[in-house]
């Protein structure tokens, strides 16, 4: 069994079990906070006694101090909505309410100085007994703010029995700056989160979302601005069509501009060629002209030599 040291003296300790029972064992150099493991063993009657005293001298000094200091918080928020802080050893130090439903639970629950799991399933039970927890609200939202990792794990172990009675029970890790929130709020740890969340996805000021936000429960508010399964696949569909449509304007673009490359190409084609026809009936028509020319010279050099043999001979 384990224990935490909580006084140590020259002969003897004293040490405290899970189970908030104190013991003076021998002291074998233990130091205070420190933690120890003692087989189970029945102590005499003048030990207790001695225990006794020393409990009352812890009370008075030290013990009380360590005892009463929080070392987690865990909220739980159904429609109740309540917060537990723990200390060192696990157990319920202080409890608080945060309406109505929640201060009517824990007047029934009597969950102080029990351990974190055993409370939350108290709680729960209770809000079942109460008709906080039925068919149509079946929502248990729990936030934890612990150093210790093994809190959140030994939670869904205790509350794994509820899935067989329908309950939804959603468990997380949170972090101080959401504690300190949660003071700012006046709300629990896990519906100061719903709050922050919702103002961070829906915007507005996180004051006015709490007062606007003040008759839903915590699972409601985590639910809200989440659009359901068929607004959802809506929303898909539509996206759907409208990159189809985007698509298909862009092959389109794509084929005008190659059509419009293509006629270019053609037209540029065309004016070539008629610039070179044109091109070579100029050349044909200078060609033509010249030898026309060259022809015609040639005629009248003949017909001016066969003159002048003519006029020779005649004067012979």
């Amino acid at each position: 069994m384990k224990y935490v040291v909580m006084k140590t003296g020259k002969y003897h300790a004293v040490v405290l079990s899970c189970g908030g029972e104190f013991i003076k064992i021998r002291n074998k150099n233990f130091t205070v906070g420190q933690e120890i493991t003692l087989p189970k063993h029945n102590y005499s009657s003048m030990v207790a006694v001695a225990a006794s005293f020393a409990i009352v001298f812890l009370f008075l000094f030290s013990g009380y101090r360590i005892y009463s200091i929080p070392e987690g918080y865990v909220s739980i928020d159904i429609n109740p909505s309540i917060q537990l802080a723990a200390n060192r050893f696990n157990r319920v130090i202080d409890i608080q309410s945060f309406n109505s439903d929640g201060k009517i639970v824990l007047e029934q629950s009597k969950v102080k100085h029990k351990s974190i799991e055993d409370s939350i399933e108290r709680i729960i039970d209770i809000s079942v007994s109460l008709g906080y927890l039925s068919e149509d609200n079946h929502n248990v939202v729990i936030d934890v703010v612990s150093g210790n990792n093994n809190t959140v794990e030994a939670l869904q172990n205790k509350t794994e029995k509820y899935k067989d009675e329908s309950i939804v029970i959603e468990i997380e890790q949170t972090d101080e700056e959401m504690l300190q929130l949660s003071k700012e709020l006046g709300e629990s740890v896990g519906r100061a989160k719903a709050i922050y969340d919702y103002t961070g996805s829906n915007g507005g000021d996180i004051n006015e979302n709490k007062k606007k936000l003040e008759n839903e429960s915590v699972a409601e508010i985590k639910n809200s601005g989440k659009p359901n399964r068929q607004e959802s696949g809506n929303i898909e569909k539509q996206s759907k069509k409208e990159e189809d449509i985007s698509k298909n304007s862009s092959d389109d673009r794509s084929e005008n501009s190659n059509n419009n490359r293509t006629k270019n190409n053609t037209n540029n084609n065309k004016s070539k060629n008629s610039r070179f026809e044109n091109s070579n009936k100029n050349d044909k028509f200078k060609n033509s002209s010249s030898e026309d020319s060259r022809f015609e010279n040639s005629n009248k050099n003949n017909k001016s030599k066969n003159s002048s043999s003519e006029d020779s001979r005649f004067e012979n």
